[in-house]
């Protein structure tokens, strides 16, 4: 009576186990790297969004201070003097 089975050499395992752990790596360094462009891609639509929000406050603010400004007289718009 013979044998067959044979047990599996180290050098084949450790080389597909290699390839294993290096997919793996691979794997792992692709989704860190895909979180930090989600990162970085919303930190700068947040930022575009505040410079886009303060520049309408900077270009809307003065017309409402002339608003307030040509109510503060009386109930008239200007004077003209009438000779004649």
């Amino acid at each position: 009576m013979t044998d067959e089975w044979k047990a599996p050499s180290k050098a084949g395992a450790e080389g597909g186990d290699d390839k294993s752990w290096k997919l793996l790596e691979k794997t792992l360094l692709a989704s860190v790297q895909e979180q930090r462009r989600s990162r970085r891609w919303g930190i700068f639509f947040k930022l575009l969004t505040f410079v886009y929000l303060f520049a309408a406050l900077a270009l809307f603010t003065p017309l409402m201070t002339m608003e307030k400004n040509a109510t503060r007289g009386g109930s008239y718009t200007a004077v003209i003097d009438i000779t004649g």
